[in-house]
């Protein structure tokens, strides 16, 4: 999430890791760029400043798909929110947005497959 980066003017601290290191990096990376809704020339961009290199046809494919998990992970939070949350938050219009970002994003990586 944006607001778990501080940038102290030296580096950069990311906080609040509790979706974070569940196996794959690259599905970190694709949370990362999910919630902060990268482009794909700053997704490129990510990945090559992670890896070292530009990515092959086959990270990005990889990463697309990662994305839609991630996509996918935020909409489902948000309806479980929904539910049981006390919090005055529109988690019904976050849902919304992430099931409409995976919907798309699933209909354009299964055009390019």
């Amino acid at each position: 999430m944006p607001g778990n980066i501080i940038d102290d003017g030296e580096r950069l601290w990311l906080i609040d890791w509790e979706y974070g290191g569940f196996g794959s990096p690259l599905f970190d990376l694709a949370s990362l760029a999910v919630n902060n809704e990268l482009d794909a020339a700053a997704q490129v961009t990510l990945l090559a400043a992670y890896f070292g290199r530009e990515p092959s046809p086959g990270l990005l494919h990889r990463f697309a798909a990662l994305m839609l998990a991630a996509e996918l992970r935020e909409a489902l939070w948000a309806r479980v929110q929904q539910i049981h949350s006390k919090l005055i938050f529109d988690y019904a219009g976050y849902a919304a947005a992430h099931e409409g970002r995976f919907e798309r994003g699933y209909a354009s990586l299964s055009a390019g497959a």
